[in-house]
């Protein structure tokens, strides 16, 4: 299986945007309700737990948040709970569902891919993982040939992420009974 991985754009696997940009100032948390996600490297990003904001919309529960920039910069997080976001969060929405192992997997490549590819104040992600950010994965087979996607959902070229190996390979990992 190792030979057959390709390059994808994060944009063509998830429904990529940009988070609520909520500055941290004009939240209060007197009845809280939603979680605050910001570019944290700890805790999953969640950085305090706040109340509803009138006329904001919070992501739901399963997205995958990502800091685009400062001293964290590529900290990817699956958000356990709704929540909504500080300043320069980017938020990654599967078009089908996954497996929460499946989505590890991925938030541990886009980790790596920040440290090699990208820095803090310099070449940060916000023009970058909605256009040309790429990550390697394995592709679905079928047998001896890349089984082929005539929509092109998730690659120009027709390939299929093999999410059921990604969710597979995690869930071999030692310790991950207690994911």
């Amino acid at each position: 299986m190792m030979g057959n991985w390709k390059d994808f754009y994060l944009h063509k696997l998830f429904k990529t945007g940009m988070g609520n940009g909520i500055d941290a100032v004009v939240t209060t948390n007197y009845n809280p309700k939603y979680n605050y996600v910001s570019r944290d490297s700890n805790g999953n990003g969640v950085v305090g737990f706040v109340d509803e904001i009138e006329g904001e919309e919070p992501f739901p529960a399963g997205t995958m948040s990502l800091a685009l920039g400062g001293s964290f910069l590529g900290s990817c997080f699956i958000q356990k709970e709704p929540f909504y976001t500080a300043q320069n969060v980017g938020i990654l929405q599967e078009k089908e569902p996954l497996s929460i192992y499946s989505k590890l997997f991925i938030t541990t490549l886009i980790r790596n891919e920040c440290k090699v590819k990208y820095q803090a104040f310099g070449r940060e992600l916000n023009s970058h993982f909605r256009k040309d950010f790429t990550i390697k994965l394995p592709i679905k087979m079928d047998g001896l040939k890349f089984a082929y996607d005539e929509n092109k959902t998730y690659s120009d070229d027709g390939y299929i992420p093999d999410w059921e190996w990604m969710g597979n390979y995690v869930k071999k990992l030692p310790y991950a009974d207690k994911i």
